[in-house]
């Protein structure tokens, strides 16, 4: 009798080492091979850049990776159940795991696993993208809430990387508004402030001559979807005219073109005597 329970017990662990291994290695088939499915199934979007195109893979295969390897441990557990002599089916569909169900907030976690679809589907994100994910309130300054880098989408949370490092994880049906900030293309707007004795047409003048000089140098030029140049007088000030310009570049590019621009347009603005930067300028 203890040498048949040996051996049964000694045949059910052989089972479950088993069946893990090769959980785990349908897990490291998923992940190898997703990507090359993924990245060779996927088509060009008109209009689609090639970093957008790769971050929409990103974000596919992210999520198709997330949501293959539960189901799949989903589906080893109750192996290892069944293995150890567990009624699984009644374990499912008993009251004590209907009510933990219930618990847990199932219609919150469908909500996030909709709402998960959907940011997939309408492309309202993808990995890579800098977002501000608000839950609706505008402050005076804009958009109020959580920024960062998109580093993981799955069908239930987003993770964001903000710049001081922070990992923030946001659940999907938690946003009402969303700040796409790197999609397609980013916008640099710039409000200058220069004296009231600048010639204003001279500044205009200068603003677009450094935005065409920057755009025609070779090693910036594939950056700018548009050149940075005058857009308006936008407002009188107690110490200058500010004066915006603005300008279309690939996406996450804006803040190191921006400041190239600064830098160029502040060298060019010392050496012409018509044009002076206020103090207190917000650039």
């Amino acid at each position: 009798m203890v040498m048949e329970w040996h051996v049964n017990f000694g045949s059910k662990v052989v089972q479950v080492v088993a069946a893990v291994l090769i959980t785990l290695f349908l897990q490291f088939l998923i992940y190898h091979f997703t990507a090359i499915i993924v990245r060779h199934l996927v088509k060009h979007a008109k209009g689609e850049t090639k970093l957008d195109e790769k971050k929409r893979e990103d974000t596919i295969i992210a999520i198709i990776r997330a949501t293959a390897v539960f189901l799949l441990w989903f589906v080893a557990l109750c192996a290892v159940f069944t293995i150890l002599g567990v009624n699984v089916a009644a374990l499912l569909t008993g009251a004590g795991f209907i009510g933990v169900f219930v618990g847990l907030s199932a219609q919150n976690t469908v909500k996030d696993i909709l709402a998960g679809m959907f940011i997939l589907i309408e492309k309202q994100y993808r990995v890579g993208d800098i977002v501000t994910l608000s839950g609706g309130t505008l402050g005076a300054f804009g958009p109020t809430g959580v920024t960062g880098t998109v580093i993981e989408i799955t069908l239930r949370i987003t993770k964001l990387r903000d710049e001081s490092g922070k990992l923030i994880t946001v659940r999907n049906g938690e946003p009402t508004v969303t700040f796409n900030q790197t999609t397609s293309a980013s916008g640099i707007i710039l409000d200058l402030k220069f004296t009231y004795k600048t010639d204003v047409d001279a500044a205009k003048k200068l603003i677009n001559t450094v935005g065409a000089e920057m755009n025609a140098d070779e090693a910036w030029q594939g950056y700018f979807s548009s050149p940075i140049g005058f857009v308006r007088v936008e407002n009188f000030t107690d110490t200058g005219v500010v004066i915006r310009a603005a300008g279309l570049v690939e996406p996450a590019s804006q803040w190191t073109v921006a400041g190239e621009y600064r830098r160029r347009l502040m060298k060019a603005a010392a050496k012409n005597k018509d044009v002076h930067f206020a103090y207190g300028m917000n650039v």
